[in-house]
């Protein structure tokens, strides 16, 4: 693998890749991985609940919520508001 990154770099690049190079090019790289990894697990991990945590709260409305009911939550947030 470092033959491979050395020999991509001398072509590019035009000069060969130090372990030293390669060492410090690592530690730049690992926390911008890191970051995108855990990012990607959060927004999966989020999602996921969010579409439950929305399947849920549709149940409960369409089982246990009436237009009246609708209509009184309404007018009550309506004089809260004025």
């Amino acid at each position: 693998m470092v033959l491979i990154i050395k020999k991509i770099t001398s072509i590019v690049a035009g000069k060969t890749l130090t372990k030293k190079g390669l060492a410090s090019g690592i530690e730049k790289i690992v926390p911008v991985v890191g970051g995108v990894t855990s990012g990607s697990i959060t927004m999966i991990g989020m999602e996921m609940s969010g579409k439950k945590l929305n399947s849920e709260l549709l149940k409960g409305f369409e089982q246990n919520y009436s237009e009246r009911d609708y209509e009184k939550d309404i007018k009550i947030i309506e004089a809260e508001i004025i």
